[in-house]
């Protein structure tokens, strides 16, 4: 099925002003929520949109797209194998899966927007990616996680999306859940 929040038509950057949650679509010229069910008028935002890029993974784009690390950088590994192993397997993280699928996007083009995003990422690095590899390296998943969520309440907070309602699908793509897109 495809959601609205994937069309080039959704206007993420215009919020309704009653309903927070609710963002502008261009070719209907009204506010949907991210999450409704996408309308004959859709265009794939991340594949036929011409001069669109997919946002992706927030995680990626800090990490390889801004600071340069390459794609294959063993702190990516280890929280990619991390989701495979450890949180896939487990029911009771579908849902932080779910919601950084959600949020990732939203996240990655809030992060373009910055004029400091090199110092931004450092930060984020320091502060909450790297401490989370290490606590997976060293198999202490509950503080790996604790701090994997803080980091997403900043994010939430610094880029106004606490008031997003995640809404987990009925069937999971579990070959793409977890990677942001």
């Amino acid at each position: 099925m495809d959601y609205c929040k994937d069309c080039a038509n959704f206007n993420d950057s215009k919020r309704d002003w009653w309903y927070a949650d609710k963002f502008y679509c261009e070719e209907k010229e009204i506010y949907v929520y991210p999450k409704d069910e996408a309308c004959s008028k859709f265009i794939d935002k991340y594949k036929s949109s011409p001069g669109y890029t997919n946002s992706g993974c927030a995680i990626t784009k800090l990490t390889h797209n801004i600071l340069g690390y390459p794609d294959n950088w063993v702190v990516l590994n280890c929280f990619r194998s991390f989701r495979e192993d450890f949180l896939k397997k487990h029911e009771e993280y579908i849902g932080i899966l779910v919601e950084y699928d959600y949020l990732s996007p939203f996240i990655s083009r809030e992060i373009d927007k910055l004029d400091n995003k090199e110092i931004f990422a450092l930060n984020i690095l320091k502060n909450y990616l790297l401490p989370m590899a290490n606590y997976i390296n060293n198999n202490l998943f509950n503080e790996a996680i604790n701090t994997y969520q803080e980091m997403i309440s900043y994010f939430k907070n610094i880029f106004n999306l606490e008031n997003i309602e995640i809404v987990r699908p009925n069937k999971l793509d579990m070959n793409t859940l977890g990677k942001g897109r």
